[in-house]
This record gives C-alpha cells, sequence and structure tokens, in this order.
C-alpha cells in the first residue's frame, strides 16, 4: 500500500507540477519573488530502502558530496535555480516549510522520498518533482563501504 501511496504522490506530482510551471518570462507582474532555503540531495529514483539499513548524514564518516561540494552550499545553489514556486500556491498566499526525508542510495541516486511536514499539498508537489530531478551525488562511506544515508531537508516557501 505504501508503494502505491508513493507512486500515486510521484505521477500527482508530474502533473501538477506540469499543470502550473510556467517560464518567468510569462509571469505576471506583481508576482511576489521567492525565497527557498534547502538542505539536502536527490535524483531521477524512488525506490524503496528502509532507513534502518540507511545510516543518519550526521553520523556517517565520509558525507555525501553534492557535484563535488558541499551540499549546504553545491545543493543550496542547485535547489535556487531549478525551484518553481506554484503559481496556484502564490495566488492563494501558501507559504510554509515542506520537511523532506529521503535516502542517498550507495549509486548516488536519491531513494525513498517521503513529505514528514508540508503546510499544503502544492508545495509537496514541487518538492517531489525538484528531488526527482535532481542529479546523483557521491554516496557516504561508513569503515571503508559505500553506505545509503538518510537525510532531511527543509525547503521554506516565502512570499516577499
Amino acid at each position: 500500500m505504501k508503494n502505491f501511496f508513493l507512486s500515486s504522490l510521484v505521477i500527482a506530482a508530474i502533473v501538477v507540477s506540469a499543470a502550473f510551471v510556467y517560464p518567468s518570462s510569462e509571469l505576471r507582474s506583481g508576482m511576489s519573488e521567492i525565497t527557498i532555503v534547502g538542505y539536502g540531495k536527490a535524483n531521477n529514483s524512488v525506490e524503496n530502502i528502509s532507513t534502518v539499513d540507511a545510516i543518519k548524514f550526521a553520523d556517517v564518516e565520509v558525507k555525501p558530496m553534492f557535484e563535488g561540494g558541499e551540499p549546504d552550499v553545491t545543493f543550496r545553489k542547485w535547489v535556487v535555480q531549478k525551484i518553481i514556486y506554484p503559481p496556484i500556491a502564490q495566488e492563494n498566499n501558501v507559504t510554509g516549510t515542506v520537511v523532506a526525508d529521503l535516502i542517498i542510495g550507495t549509486d548516488g541516486k536519491i531513494t525513498g522520498i517521503s513529505i514528514r511536514s508540508t503546510p499544503n499539498p502544492l508545495l509537496d508537489v514541487e518538492i517531489m518533482r525538484l528531488l526527482l530531478q535532481s542529479p546523483k551525488w557521491t554516496a557516504g562511506q561508513q569503515n571503508g563501504k559505500t553506505v545509503s544515508v538518510s537525510y532531511e531537508f527543509r525547503f521554506n516557501f516565502i512570499l516577499q
């Protein structure tokens, strides 16, 4: 049942994102500027890896890397370039923080994405779309072996 729900969420994320994504040149004048703060990692598949098998990011000896750099810098930069504040969420003054949990697999792909908390499902859809597009990470290591690493990301959606 959990797999069905996650698959449905991913499909919904793709469909809803496609319906509400507009190039910035087409945005109506007066739209709010968006500030997004992100910590995280991601890629193009959602698989089931038990969080029991994953080591927490804070506890792993060699941290996963995003595009060759520290995630706080490189992932944040990537998020700012790729994220789209859903226009319908802006029109309805939807703001707040989406907390996403995920696992960076031994192959560097993001797996096991789950939304822990959210102010609105429209923002969830955008975060799922974003995480599913992320390039591969360099996997973490523990005791000289490549391991899966669990990570929590917070994405703040703010209208200015």
